[in-house]
């Protein structure tokens, strides 16, 4: 089951985004003509290419995860692998993976995160130890 982010730091980011954007605007009215309108379509245009380069990168990028035991008994330790492989050759300059482990009820327990940054087709392994304090589940999202 995926986790969901909060909206607010999306809102705040897209509303500096709109600022920006309407900052840039403000040659154009000045010298309204095709240098005023030059700093408002290159931030559009940066923009786009920017949004492009994401889906691109979002849609090569795929991962798997090798786990030793699924169910495990109190303060026994995990053995996990995970790996992740861009099948793209751009570049993926800022990435984070999260490894969660539920707790019986289905809460997180804990969380190990790993920045990493991964070149074109290439891939990367993490590997993690895990002591388990509970009993139940391992879960890897």
């Amino acid at each position: 089951m995926g986790r969901v982010k909060s909206a607010k730091p999306l809102a705040i980011r897209l509303f500096g985004l709109l600022l920006v954007l309407l900052a840039a605007l403000f040659p154009a009215r000045y010298l309204n003509s095709l240098y005023g309108y030059l700093p408002f379509l290159t931030l559009l245009f940066l923009l786009l290419c920017s949004l492009c380069y994401l889906l691109l990168i979002r849609g090569q990028i795929s991962y798997a995860a090798d786990l030793q035991e699924l169910e495990c008994l109190r303060g026994q330790k995990v053995e996990v692998v995970l790996s992740i492989r861009n099948k793209s050759p751009l570049i993926c300059p800022k990435a984070k993976a999260f490894l969660y482990i539920s707790d019986l009820w289905g809460g997180d327990d804990s969380l190990s995160p790993a920045d990493f940054t991964l070149a074109g087709r290439s891939e990367a392994e993490f590997s993690f130890s895990l002591k388990m304090n509970h009993v139940g589940r391992n879960v890897l999202l």
